[in-house]
């Protein structure tokens, strides 16, 4: 009993240890750009590789309309990434994970009768879909898919929903990047105008004033005014 009791308690010190270095590895990845379809591309990569999936996608949520917007994908064939581009709430695996905010896996889908998804008609018969969750509020949806039947123990769920769970810190910060970038893009834009505006302002009233003061000193000149301090005072204010 004590073999066994050791053996365990390895086992458990060597899962520990994959879920802290597949953790490690999604954290350096999300850290490494601001930039949103970069972060959910190199997360993606490094999720099929952890897990030893065949084919995963990325899905955000567009609250206005309700649907799920794929963003990256892997694995899968471009008529079915065109056709499913867009996914309403409850429609498909992911669908049904942005709706009820919960994890949902499918270890073999053989054992039904008929298919649970289109996905499964291309040949993969395991898929796993976690919410991306921040604050209660759901972002989107990962899913995974393999060609052959899978087991998936309590702690790759936990693994998967940590993964999850930092990838939507990550999708919030690129968001509020992208949004600050386009203020200060903004910014730029109005200081422009600005700056145009009054450069034109000034023009229009220079050049009235300098056809005044020319036609002045024709005048000055022509009478032989001696005190021009009128035509001084308009230079003045002209330059």
């Amino acid at each position: 009993k004590l073999k066994e009791s050791y053996s365990t308690l390895e086992q458990k010190v060597d899962e520990r240890t994959r879920q802290l270095t597949a953790l490690n590895m999604i954290a350096t990845t999300t850290n490494r750009s601001l930039e949103l379809q970069e972060i959910l591309g190199s997360t993606l990569d490094k999720v099929l590789e952890i897990m030893q999936f065949q084919a995963g996608a990325i899905r955000l949520l567009d609250a206005a309309e309700e649907k799920l917007v794929l963003q990256v994908s892997r694995g899968l064939p471009l008529d079915f990434i065109q056709k499913y581009k867009e996914v309403s709430a409850g429609e498909m695996i992911a669908g049904q994970v942005a709706l009820s905010g919960r994890p949902v896996i499918i270890e073999d889908a053989q054992k039904f009768p008929q298919p649970v998804s289109p996905i499964m008609d291309l040949g993969f018969v395991s898929i796993v879909a976690i919410p991306l969750k921040s604050k209660d509020k759901v972002l989107g949806t990962l899913t995974g898919a393999s060609r052959a039947p899978r087991s998936f123990s309590p702690q790759d769920l936990e693994l998967l929903v940590s993964i999850g769970n930092q990838l939507s810190i990550a999708i919030e910060n690129a968001t509020l990047y992208t949004k600050a970038k386009a203020m200060v893009e903004q910014l730029k834009e109005a200081d422009r105008f600005k700056s145009e505006f009054f450069s034109n302002i000034s023009h229009e009233f220079k050049t009235p004033l300098t056809a005044i003061i020319g036609y002045s000193e024709l005048l000055l000149g022509k009478i032989r005014v001696k005190n021009n301090f009128f035509l001084f005072i308009m230079r003045k204010r002209n330059d």
